[in-house]
């Protein structure tokens, strides 16, 4: 298409890679960027193509994307959302649909997660009206202390939720044999640790992969950037399904909410 050509030439011109050039030599003075957006002619090129496609909800780019992310991850299904703090949100609400019968997670259930990390992984337990059970962490990792999480279990407890922090992964072996033996949920934040990886039983995976959801973040710093833009995903069937109902659910809250407000109501 003539368009995108001339985009691409564009993006040549007024986008070179030369910022990019890692193989070239650093002089004193120069800016180091720690992260940043990592792009070229084809990443221009595909954003003038969705724009002229003008579909403004989910479309082929977003399927092929969840494609890949599931993937790159090692799991069946992988669901595109607005941020991984959304991600986060939708993970944890996943675990209280009424399909997961008494494993489901009820307000006043306990879940486990780290002492010292980020609020978007605590907020969604207090959201779902779920109690967050702290655990401390230990250095240098500034992952969850394995040692403390069994002490942490009691009647109530239905889930654990811990992120790989700063792309360190936790304890997998100690967390997931854990959460066997007390038959709790596991969600992995994953959003630090795209690419990361984890042996278990002499078998290496992607972390993200272990749990029962894993969550993504593609904020610009991370990884990979959308812009923005999050993933929720899982290898269980009914664990998806929850998710698509999570989304729609919430998708319809906000409608009606701003549905009530724009009448001069309260909700």
């Amino acid at each position: 298409m003539r368009i995108l050509k001339l985009a691409r030439e564009y993006a040549r011109e007024f986008h070179p890679l030369c910022d990019f050039n890692h193989e070239a030599p650093f002089k004193e003075g120069d800016r180091i960027n720690y992260a940043g957006r990592v792009y070229d002619e084809e990443e221009i090129a595909n954003l003038v193509e969705a724009s002229l496609e003008f579909w403004l909800t989910p479309g082929r780019f977003a399927r092929d994307f969840e494609r890949g992310i599931a993937r790159a991850i090692g799991v069946a299904s992988a669901f595109y959302c607005s941020s991984g703090s959304a991600a986060n949100l939708l993970a944890v609400s996943a675990l209280t649909s009424p399909l997961l019968g008494d494993r489901r997670l009820l307000r006043g259930d306990e879940v486990i997660t780290a002492a010292a990390g980020f609020p978007t992984t605590v907020f969604p337990i207090v959201q779902n009206g779920a109690i967050p059970v702290f655990v401390d962490i230990a250095m240098p990792t500034y992952n969850i202390n394995v040692a403390q999480l069994e002490n942490a279990v009691s009647h109530k407890t239905k889930a654990v939720v811990l992120v790989h922090t700063l792309g360190n992964p936790f304890d997998i072996s100690a967390v997931k044999a854990c959460c066997q033996k007390y038959n709790l949920w596991l969600i992995e934040d994953n959003c630090d640790a795209f690419g990361s990886e984890y042996t278990l039983a002499g078998e290496t995976k992607p972390t993200g992969s272990f749990g029962d959801i894993g969550t993504l973040s593609f904020y610009p710093p991370h990884h990979i950037t959308t812009g923005g833009g999050g993933a929720v995903f899982t290898s269980n069937p009914l664990l998806a399904k929850s998710c698509l109902v999570s989304a729609i659910g919430g998708a319809i809250a906000l409608v009606q909410a701003a549905l009530i407000t724009r009448a001069g109501g309260t909700f």
